[in-house]
């Protein structure tokens, strides 16, 4: 009886640990589970899921102070913190300091990877010398600019920045534009754009009255092309729709066409009636049309080889309307950013099929500003969407979800697009100041004395800081050292 007892005993205890063992595999996994997702447990001892903050600075290796306690690892660096409002600081000796405050939203990851500390003495040395220096064009990679001395001898130097010591090459390119010799007939030019491998560009002369355009190519000069005069079209906007610049969209009288300029052929019309051109890729084309006879007006989208447009969305038209679009793909997502007067939205999906019905585009943003949006862009690195009004911004990151006001140094014409140190950076120089400002409007910097007018270019490898300044007789190219010695 008492040997039937134990038996029973030790195998009640072996369930009763294989039981135990089960429970505490499935409480360690789901504890794993909780953490990997980001779940702690909070200072008033209930559990709640953090936020992950990735810092990374230029340069590396500076200090992070979180709600002002420093972090024992230096930058590039993260950590993961309870919901909510947190003050962030990076410091490094022989720098300024830089600080954000900013929300930490539960489960969600807030990348402070574009800080840019900037070195506490800033003493700038000559570069080069120019006479009659004109207009500043800088590429999109900051590899290369473009000085342009004043008409008529529009000698246009074109510098290689990639090193220590600029290079530069003078480029002889009047013979490409009309009327230079005319006696009282003003002139402006100006460099539109770049193409993405940098090594051609597209100029707009102003002469009086009249426009032109011309594809400049800087590798051979020679084999440059006058569009206006080629294709004998009343050009009014011209893109480049190719990453080796040689294929264009065209707008002229309202017609929508593509160009090759290497074999100097033009296509018929692809769409009428268009008033504004934006390229959301080099095959991918957002515009606004404007339809009187139905009395709307429609955003719009044209992919190389479609054979009409593809309506995004569409409203009536009104005498005076302020209407603007931009676009692109960022991490995988298409978004297209469209205002209406003072109304912004912004749509995140895939770029609508040609004679497709697909709701591929969905709302992520419909908000109101505070003012009418004049102009919008998208930035470079398709990241932030800017809505305008002369020096006013509304700034939306496509990354946190966040929108943020803010307003530049300065009298603007909303014409004047925003001027990008880097893919974070924003810099004016109005009233002869350079000031640089995060993409957010934050961490507001004067830097130095400029001539305003003349653009400021960071080095690609982030090493140099580039500006003109005025002399007695001329223009100076100045430089400082971005790395504190």
């Amino acid at each position: 009886m008492h040997r039937l007892d134990y038996r029973r005993f030790k195998i009640n205890k072996v369930i009763l640990s294989d039981i135990t063992m089960i429970l505490a595999v499935i409480l360690i996994v789901g504890v794993l589970i909780l953490v990997t997702m980001g779940y702690s447990l909070g200072r008033d001892g209930r559990i709640e899921q953090t936020g992950l903050v990735q810092f990374e600075s230029h340069p590396s290796g500076a200090t992070v102070l979180i709600d002002g306690e420093a972090q024992f690892a230096k930058t590039t660096t993260k950590a993961v913190l309870s919901p909510g409002e947190h003050q962030f600081e990076v410091r490094r000796d022989g720098y300024d300091s830089w600080q954000k405050k900013a929300n930490i939203s539960s489960g969600r990851v807030l990348w402070l990877n574009y800080t840019r500390l900037l070195p506490n003495k800033r003493a700038d040395k000559f570069v080069k010398y120019y006479e009659g220096l004109y207009k500043m064009s800088v590429s999109p990679q900051s590899r290369y600019a473009l000085m342009l001395d004043s008409p008529p001898s529009l000698t246009l130097h074109y510098l290689d920045m990639r090193g220590d010591d600029v290079e530069s090459q003078s480029l002889q390119i009047s013979k490409f534009f009309a009327e230079l010799d005319v006696e009282g007939v003003q002139h402006s030019f100006d460099v539109i754009s770049w193409n993405n491998d940098e090594n051609r560009v597209l100029v707009k002369h102003d002469f009086g009255g009249n426009s032109e355009w011309v594809w400049l190519n800087l590798k051979d000069i020679s084999s440059s092309l006058n569009l206006t005069n080629e294709y004998r079209l009343g050009i009014t906007d011209v893109k480049f729709a190719a990453n080796d610049g040689k294929k264009l969209v065209l707008l002229e009288g309202g017609n929508l066409r593509r160009a090759d300029v290497g074999n100097k052929t033009i296509s018929a019309v692809l769409a009428d009636k268009v008033l504004k051109v934006y390229m959301a890729s080099e095959k991918d084309v957002l515009l606004i049309t404007d339809d009187q006879k139905n009395k709307t007006r429609s955003f719009g989208f044209y992919k190389n080889g479609d054979q009409g447009l593809s309506e995004i969305y569409a409203l009536e038209a009104k005498d005076g309307d302020l209407l603007n679009v931009v676009g692109g793909k960022y991490y995988g997502d298409e978004y297209v950013a469209i205002s209406e007067n003072n109304k912004l939205q912004v749509l995140k999906g895939d770029f609508p099929t040609f004679g497709r019905v697909t709701d591929s585009l969905r709302y992520l943003v419909d908000v109101k500003l505070d003012w009418p949006i004049e102009r919008l862009e998208l930035s470079a690195n398709k990241r932030f969407v800017h809505a305008i009004n002369k020096g006013k911004v509304y700034s939306y990151d496509l990354e946190n979800l966040v929108g943020q006001y803010f307003t530049l140094d300065g009298k603007y014409d909303s014409s004047e697009p925003l001027n990008w140190l880097d893919d974070y950076m924003l810099w004016t120089d109005k009233g002869g100041q350079l000031v640089i400002y995060d993409f957010d409007g934050d961490n507001k910097r004067q830097v130095q004395k400029v001539e305003p007018g003349f653009k400021v270019l960071l080095s690609d490898n982030s090493k140099w800081l580039y500006s003109v300044s005025k002399t007695a007789s001329g223009r100076d190219l100045r430089r400082f050292k971005m790395i504190a010695d």
